[in-house]
């Protein structure tokens, strides 16, 4: 990029790193700090236009910061790599981000690393699911290391309960962290890698609270819907994704993985292997749907050998690295449209599954059909909309009258 000016630089890194799947709060870090600080950097020097030598003259600024004193090492990292990021993007017209699995940057020893890849070899489940649960374990290794205990066969009931103790603070669902802890242990006392009994020591809080998520009103999704201009690249492509999104209930993930020759035009159906269960889905899709999917694929989608739908709309013309990205991108959307998300409103791109999962519930469509339309293992995982349907649990309702009231207060 030549003369670029130095404000549109930072514009379009920070578009990259949106559609790159970088979380909402990375990409404020990046915008309010990081790229803030090279802006500054330029306006002092009154300079318009990226320049590598005042992009040097900066890092070489912040070093010396760094090497005084002023700033600890991890600021000074992170300056760099703003400063960094801004400068491959001028050089090579694309940022090149490579996503972590969970809890790799976690060392451990060659020896528990080899348990660990065996277990998650054994593992008949997707490979996201295999990554969420070697991302405890290798945490749990970790933890064991740090004790003293080079070896698994060392371990022992109180090892294990001191862990569950620890991480249970931190980590979000304490059910999980239990299942995925029992499953290994089962499969270590299988391997004759432990000798204790680890059921003892997995004790199993009582179940917590668990609030029911809202999903989204009709007036909400047309809001939304109808906010996205569709005349130009990217705005035809979100249209899309959230009008596939909300009519078939597919999994962001899945939306992500969804190749071309995966969409049926002649019989209107949308076939995916899902990347939660490994299992195929079969769905039928609406006119509308696939009028937008036409749309961005003629007009909007840029020219790319890949096969899948959905592209960035930027270079390098790549597919969406997760479902990350996606959720990133509704979160703008929502935004822009004037529907706010705030910590824990349920307003996250997976409240379009759960909304349509709600729709289908007040239509009066049976359990099995929204299961099977959702792609759920068991029926059960569908109960969890009949809580959302606020009509029909109206009819539930018992009366009061003939029990006697005799607090003041509700009288």
């Amino acid at each position: 990029m030549n003369n670029i000016s130095i404000v549109t630089l930072v514009s379009q890194a920070l578009d990259q790193l949106c559609e790159a799947g970088l979380a909402q709060s990375s990409i404020h870090i990046y915008e309010k700090d990081l790229f803030k600080r090279v802006l500054q950097f330029y306006e002092q020097h009154n300079a318009t236009t990226f320049s590598n030598q005042i992009m040097s003259e900066y890092k070489f600024s912040i070093l010396r910061r760094y090497e005084n004193g002023e700033v600890a090492k991890k600021r000074f990292l992170a300056l760099e790599l703003g400063a960094n990021r801004l400068t491959e993007l001028a050089m090579s017209n694309q940022i090149s981000v490579q996503p972590k699995k969970r809890g790799s940057a976690i060392n451990i020893s060659a020896e528990y690393n080899e348990i660990l890849n065996c277990y998650t070899i054994s593992l008949e489940q997707s490979e996201s699911t295999k990554v969420g649960k070697a991302a405890i374990i290798r945490r749990y290794f970790k933890f064991l290391q740090a004790n003293g205990k080079t070896e698994i066969t060392e371990t022992n009931a109180y090892d294990l309960k001191q862990f569950l103790l620890e991480t249970m603070k931190s980590y979000g669902s304490r059910q999980h962290l239990i299942s995925v802890l029992r499953d290994f242990h089962k499969y270590a006392l299988v391997q004759g890698l432990i000798q204790f009994d680890y059921e003892n020591a997995i004790f199993v809080p009582a179940a917590p609270y668990k609030r029911v998520l809202p999903c989204f009103s009709h007036n909400e999704l047309d809001c939304l819907l109808s906010s996205i201009d569709t005349r130009v690249a990217d705005g035809k492509r979100d249209y899309a994704i959230i009008l596939l999104a909300s009519r078939t209930g597919l999994r962001t993930i899945d939306v992500a993985n969804m190749k071309l020759p995966d969409v049926d035009w002649k019989h209107g159906e949308i076939s995916v292997v899902q990347q939660k269960t490994a299992q195929p889905l079969v769905l039928p899709v609406e006119q509308e749907v696939l009028y937008a999917l036409d749309d961005y694929i003629k007009n909007g989608r840029p020219p790319t050998s890949q096969e899948y739908v959905f592209i960035r709309c930027r270079a390098p013309y790549q597919r969406f690295n997760d479902g990350h990205a996606i959720g990133s991108m509704f979160r703008r959307r929502l935004n822009k449209a004037g529907l706010h998300k705030e910590n824990g409103d349920g307003r996250s791109v997976h409240a379009l599954r759960r909304t349509l999962g709600t729709r289908m519930t007040e239509a009066d469509v049976p359990l099995t059909t929204i299961s099977q339309v959702l792609g759920h293992r068991s029926v059960d995982s569908a109960k969890q909309y009949l809580s959302l349907d606020c009509t029909n649990l109206k009819k539930c309702s018992l009366s009061l009258s003939g029990i006697a009231v005799s607090r003041k207060e509700l009288m």
